[in-house]
């Protein structure tokens, strides 16, 4: 009976994001967070191509860099007319260390967001890819296939977000979240889940990556970027968030990366 009051409590969350009513996971340039890991952990190192993303010298959301020349993160936390983005990679301080590289293009996917006669009706799908000035580094995080998935299998994820239930106090040190995945749980396909009591999603956390542990290699594999969450986290009741899937839109990030 818990997990099926949050999950209409979650379903209801997302229904209400579409008609703009409630904020996604990113952080505001204003201080007023929309969307840091709650509970968790601070993450002992950084993962070499884990990516704050930052327009100008505001911090804005989570990131992955997933190829040489490409960033992944939410739709929601980007526009594809400011030309000032950056990334910090693979730095544990979202304020310093890492490397700092310069976005040259913006791609968001085109049905993002949706619209009908002038009124937005949908805020997925809430995927970007990030090209970066110059290739860098030498290890990414693999991207899920469908191979990869199973119901329940461990899953850990990452962000710089907020650290209160109510989405204030932005983090600078890397924070992680772990659970089991879950498929589809939010009656949406390309929306996937993670169900865990020790922490969830919160501002600022945004376009961060969750990871799970493939059915096929036993290695950790990212299924998606974080695209929304409780609001204040304690009515999750155990849903740390919602992740848009990579598998869902391999066509579309693979189209894009290899253009």
């Amino acid at each position: 009976m818990k997990r099926t009051r949050a999950l209409a409590a979650f379903i209801a969350l997302l229904f209400s994001l579409t008609l703009g009513l409630a904020h996604p996971a990113q952080a505001s340039t204003d201080g007023d967070f929309s969307a840091k890991i709650v509970g968790g952990g601070e993450a002992a190192e950084a993962p070499p191509w884990i990516a704050a993303l930052y327009s100008g010298t505001s911090f804005r959301c989570t990131a992955s860099q997933i190829a040489p020349e490409w960033i992944l993160t939410a739709a929601h936390c980007v526009d594809e007319s400011v030309t000032d983005y950056s990334v910090r990679i693979g730095s544990l301080d979202r304020t310093q260390g890492g490397i700092i590289l310069e976005v040259v293009e913006v791609n968001r996917h085109p049905d993002y967001p949706a619209y009908e006669d002038g009124t937005l009706t949908d805020r997925r799908p809430d995927l970007a890819l990030l090209r970066l000035a110059e290739p860098y580094g030498d290890t990414f995080p693999e991207l899920a296939t469908a191979e990869d998935l199973q119901t329940g299998a461990y899953s850990t994820f990452y962000g710089w977000g907020a650290t209160k239930p109510d989405w204030t106090e932005l983090s600078d040190v890397l924070k992680y979240g772990e659970g089991d995945y879950r498929a589809n749980p939010f009656s949406w396909e390309d929306v996937y889940g993670i169900f865990g009591d020790e922490a969830a999603v919160a501002g600022g956390d945004s376009g961060g990556p969750a990871l799970v542990r493939s059915a096929v290699s036993d290695e950790l594999v990212i299924i998606g970027a974080t695209c929304c969450g409780y609001r204040p986290t304690t009515e999750g009741n155990g849903w740390a968030g919602g992740w848009t899937s990579v598998v869902y839109y391999d066509d579309w990030l693979t189209g894009v990366m290899n253009s």
